[in-house]
């Protein structure tokens, strides 16, 4: 089990809770349009793209936060760049919240960080002298650990690959 839900926006360890969503389905992603912010989301090859749309600059001091309720009963752990959180179960699955970016209305990329918190993650964006809108642009993948169900060992399991659409053949 693993959910986010936007909790809110501000600066530092400030938040302001966001408004109810209008939801519009475009023909290119799914939108949760909140006045000062748009969530979106888009299906890719990779994964699930999951986007935030600023608008305009919130007030106050430091860097830009939005603040996301996790409920999961997984385990996650914060990857060394500080641009991801693998959380691992205990079937082989990690389910990865990473390939986080953000940029400015000019193209501009922007430091950015994900801190994990106890039923909740922050997405911390320096958007000192940024343009707005400013996006910041997580990815939803999972990952699944394929093992042999009669492996045995120097069986070359995996010696070749191939891959169409959602099926994997695997050689032994």
């Amino acid at each position: 089990q693993w959910s986010l839900s936007l909790r809110g926006m501000g600066r530092g360890g400030q938040a302001v809770e966001t408004r109810a969503p209008q939801i519009v389905q475009t023909e290119a992603q799914l939108e949760y349009r909140r006045g000062e912010v748009t969530e979106w989301y888009r299906n890719t090859v990779l994964g699930v793209e999951q986007g935030f749309t600023v608008h305009e600059s919130p007030a106050g001091r430091g860097p830009l936060t939005l603040r996301l309720d996790l409920l999961t009963n997984l385990e996650g752990k914060v990857n060394e760049d500080g641009r991801g959180i693998s959380f691992t179960g205990g079937d082989g699955q990690t389910l990865h919240y990473n390939h986080l970016r953000a940029y400015d209305a000019n193209g501009v990329d922007l430091d950015a960080k994900m801190i994990l918190n106890p039923s909740q993650i922050v997405l911390q964006v320096d958007d000192a002298n940024a343009a707005y809108p400013i996006v910041v642009d997580p990815l939803i993948s999972l990952e699944q650990k394929v093992i042999a169900f009669d492996g045995a060992a120097d069986d070359e399991f995996g010696v070749s690959v191939a891959l169409s659409g959602a099926t994997a053949l695997i050689g032994a």
